[in-house]
């Protein structure tokens, strides 16, 4: 199996929070509260506008909400600045901006909100909302929202000693970082440990030991843990090999829209080889690639690159020409060589 040490990132999925030492319970609204708000108090300020957010007492409103929560925001009030960052980004009573996201979200941070560091540290590790990818950046950001306990940050600390993205890689303080997690049913980090053993980094390399972090990590949903049980049955690593029992799991890997286990499989129902006993599958291989090749966090180039020859040849799918120059040319930027050796070919075909 080919080696890929993933960087398994969220795309800053901000979440609406009241932050970990500001949680304001199960609040309802109340004229009480709200004549305290109205006088200018920013908690209940904040809290009225999770009234609003959340129908409690009164009329769910999200504009309410907004309004509110701005309110709080502007006066240094933590929790509120950080939501104000999570409305932005996902469109809660106010129209989506980038600039004010990351505005709010910096002063989050800066004013200590442990969630606020961890997703502008994901910003930084990204390059989006105009800043920068700068993982040493990140890794300030990370550590000091991991200072205040945010297990999310941990994951992603050790994630990068594990990589070498903003310091030096360093398998034991990966491990040192992530073991715990992986004891605590993290299946993110069940992962990462599980590749640690199937390739000897930092621990004695024990393939069985690989297999069973892998196999924890799936019985949690994990995509990419069920695609390495695959590709362990399938190979042979830590088990004996059993190429349908490998295919079963890499199944149920697709049905998690496992990008990679999309591509693998798909390649065999496209090419009919290693599958005894099995022909082509076009419809099969069409379902599997394109789930592959327009994976919004791990697109596959090799599955961007059948899906055009799909769509020219009509496998599991009716032709299509300007499909077949889309996805050849996605497979192209995509650095898939033989993509950019046959667009040359394709464009002349045109």
């Amino acid at each position: 199996m080919k080696r890929i040490l993933l960087l398994l990132l969220a795309m800053c999925m901000l979440t609406v929070s009241s932050a970990q030492g500001w949680s304001v319970g199960f609040t309802f609204w109340d004229k009480k509260l709200q004549k305290k708000a109205d006088k200018g108090d920013a908690r209940s300020q904040f809290k009225v506008a999770i009234t609003y957010l959340q129908g409690r007492g009164i009329e769910k409103s999200e504009v309410e909400a907004a309004k509110w929560m701005k309110k709080a925001a502007d006066q240094g009030y933590i929790p509120a600045v950080y939501n104000m960052a999570v409305f932005y980004h996902d469109e809660i009573g106010v129209k989506w901006d980038a600039n004010q996201c990351i505005n709010y979200l910096r002063k989050a941070a800066e004013g200590g909100h442990d969630d606020g560091q961890y997703y502008l540290g994901e910003c930084y590790q990204h390059g989006v909302y105009g800043l920068p990818k700068d993982y040493s950046e990140a890794m300030k950001w990370f550590q000091k929202s991991y200072a205040q306990g945010n297990k999310d940050a941990q994951y992603q600390i050790g994630l990068h000693y594990a990589n070498g993205y903003g310091v030096e890689r360093n398998y034991a303080k990966a491990i040192e970082l992530l073991q715990p997690l992986a004891d605590g049913n993290d299946d993110r980090a069940q992962v990462v440990i599980g590749q640690c053993y199937l390739y000897g980094d930092g621990v004695v390399k024990d393939e069985a030991k690989a297999l069973d972090w892998f196999k924890k990590s799936s019985e949690r949903k994990n995509g990419y843990a069920t695609y390495l049980v695959g590709m362990c049955y399938y190979d042979g690593m830590g088990v004996e090999r059993d190429a349908y029992q490998g295919i079963e799991w890499l199944k149920k890997a697709v049905k998690y829209k496992n990008s990679f286990a999309g591509d693998f499989l798909g390649e065999l129902y496209y090419t009919g080889k290693y599958i005894e006993g099995e022909s082509k599958n076009y419809d099969k291989a069409f379902e599997c690639l394109k789930m592959a090749a327009e994976h919004k966090s791990h697109p596959i180039a090799n599955s961007m690159r059948l899906l055009a020859a799909c769509y020219r040849y009509g496998f599991g799918t009716t032709k299509d020409s300007a499909k077949e120059q889309y996805w050849m040319e996605e497979a192209a930027n995509h650095d898939d060589e033989k993509a950019k050796s046959a667009l040359g070919l394709l464009e002349r075909t045109f």
